[in-house]
C-alpha cells in the first residue's frame, strides 16, 4: 500500500512528489502509521468513523482515496516546509479535522479522488517486480558479501603467510650473512695460523742448521782432539823406552 500511495502522489500530485524527494521524505514516514490503524490512532472519533463508513461501502481503495484527499488539501503548506518542518506537519495534521465542516471537506475531497483498480493493479504488479528485483539484487549481493569475506580472509591468511615466509626470509639472510662473516673470521684465523706455522718452520729449520752446525763444530774438535792425542802418544812411550835403557846400561856398567 504505501508503494501504491508513492506512485499515486507521483502520479497525481507531481509537484509535491518531486518535494518530497528534495527534501528526502518518504511517504512511510508518515503514512505508515494511518494505515496500520485505519486513522483510528491519528484521527479524532468523528473523522475516523466518517472514515470507517467510506471504507465498508467502497474497500480497500478507500485506504488509498482518504491518504490522496490528505495530501491534496495541505499541498500547498507541505511545498513551503522543509524536511523538519514536514514531519512536525504530519504530526499536528489532525487536529484540523475535529469539526464536521472540515471532516465534511475531507470527506467530498476523497469522494472526488478516482483511483482505477487497473492503475492499482499495475502499481501492484510494479511492486512485485521491484520486490523480485531487489530479492535477487540482494541475494546477489549476500552472496557477493560473502565471496568478499571469504577474500578477506583469505587475504588475511596470505597477509600472515606472507610476514611468516619474510620472517623466515629475513632470518636466512641474516643467517648466511653470520655464516659469511664466520667464514671470514675463520679465514683469518687461517691465515694467521699459515703465517705462524710459516714462521715456526723458519725457526726449526733455522735451529735445525745451528745445530748441525753445532753438531759438525763439535765432531770436528773432537777429531782434532783425537788426532792430538794420537801424536802425542808415541813420543811418550819413546821416552819411557830411552829411559829404561838408559838406566839399564847404567846399571851394567856401575860397579856392584
Amino acid at each position: 500500500r504505501l508503494f501504491q500511495l508513492a506512485r499515486l502522489v507521483e502520479d497525481q500530485i507531481p509537484d509535491l512528489h518531486n518535494h518530497f524527494l528534495r527534501q528526502e521524505v518518504n511517504v512511510a514516514m508518515f503514512a505508515t502509521q494511518w494505515f496500520l490503524s485505519l486513522y483510528a490512532s491519528s484521527f479524532g472519533l468523528y473523522a475516523t468513523s466518517r472514515f470507517l463508513d467510506a471504507f465498508l461501502n467502497n474497500g480497500l481503495e478507500t485506504i488509498l482515496q482518504m491518504a490522496i484527499a490528505l495530501l491534496k488539501m495541505n499541498r500547498k503548506n507541505l511545498l513551503q516546509l522543509e524536511f523538519g518542518g514536514i514531519l512536525d506537519y504530519f504530526r499536528h495534521l489532525p487536529k484540523k479535522y475535529l469539526t464536521p465542516a472540515s471532516v465534511g471537506n475531507l470527506m467530498e475531497m476523497l469522494h472526488s479522488t478516482k483511483i482505477p483498480m487497473r492503475k492499482l493493479m499495475r502499481y501492484s504488479k510494479e511492486y512485485d517486480m521491484k520486490t523480485l528485483v531487489e530479492s535477487f539484487e540482494q541475494q546477489q549481493i549476500d552472496k557477493l558479501q560473502s565471496q568478499v569475506y571469504k577474500l578477506q580472509d583469505d587475504n588475511q591468511q596470505l597477509t600472515k603467510r606472507n610476514k611468516t615466509l619474510l620472517q623466515e626470509s629475513e632470518d636466512l639472510v641474516r643467517s648466511k650473512i653470520q655464516m659469511r662473516l664466520d667464514m671470514d673470521m675463520l679465514e683469518h684465523r687461517m691465515g694467521r695460523l699459515a703465517k705462524q706455522h710459516r714462521l715456526l718452520q723458519a725457526d726449526h729449520e733455522a735451529m735445525r742448521d745451528k745445530l748441525a752446525y753445532t753438531l759438525e763444530s763439535q765432531k770436528m774438535g773432537i777429531q782434532r782432539r783425537m788426532s792430538s792425542s794420537v801424536d802425542s802418544v808415541p813420543l811418550s812411550i819413546s821416552e819411557d823406552t830411552n829411559d829404561t835403557t838408559t838406566s839399564g846400561i847404567t846399571g851394567r856398567d856401575s860397579p856392584v
